[in-house]
């Protein structure tokens, strides 16, 4: 019963990645920095050639192809190397079936049934951690007691659009109640700020 249960899991954070993606990006950087470096002259310049756009040397023309491949190699391998660094610092598995969210962190695994979820809030911003794959938006979960709900906050990329939109229908089918904020704005952290200092304020005066 148990593997037929986790069979029906559905992946709603992104799958864990590999290394490949960035090995090619690493070997492109490297590759095209070689062809500049210790290309003989001879290929780069050779006596027919005539002079580039503007007047520039049929050396300097040719070496924009490898300075363009080696920069734009570059620049994605340092987006893909911080997409992982995120998935280290930050290694939280969300998953999801037709009854629980299960969430997989620090704190081992736990099952947190949908009719359990009373908020699921859309947040501004992009994390820097994110910039290596497509993102679409930023969510957080709130579960437990409606007061003061335990949050768990995770990216949706366009890989993962589908399973999310599964999850957002299935939550609102188990639990109508729940507070659906699909809109964020630079102003929400502002907003969440003056909302915990009164929930203290009002804790205080009980």
């Amino acid at each position: 019963m148990m593997s037929s249960s986790s069979s029906l899991k559905t992946l709603l954070t992104y799958p864990p990645p590999g290394y490949a993606r960035l090995w090619i990006y690493i070997f492109l950087a490297v590759l095209a920095y070689a062809y500049i470096v210790f290309a003989p002259k001879a290929w780069l310049n050779p006596p027919d050639m005539h002079a580039g756009p503007r007047g520039a040397t049929p050396f300097a023309w040719w070496l924009l192809i490898p300075i363009t491949v080696f920069g734009f190699s570059l620049f994605l391998a340092i987006f893909e190397g911080l997409f992982l660094i995120g998935r280290k610092i930050n290694p939280v598995c969300l998953e999801f079936d037709s009854d629980n969210l299960y969430i997989n962190d620090s704190k081992g695994e736990r099952a947190i049934p949908l009719t359990d979820i009373v908020s699921i809030r859309m947040i501004y911003g992009q994390g820097i951690f994110d910039v290596g794959r497509s993102v679409l938006y930023r969510y957080s979960i709130g579960f437990g007691d409606p007061y003061n709900p335990e949050q768990v906050s995770f990216t949706v990329f366009m890989r993962t659009g589908r399973a999310f939109s599964k999850f957002f229908n299935l939550v609102k089918e188990k639990n109508p109640a729940v507070q659906i904020k699909d809109w964020a704005t630079s102003l929400d952290g502002i907003g969440r700020w003056f909302k915990n200092r009164n929930s203290g304020a009002k804790q205080d005066e009980l």
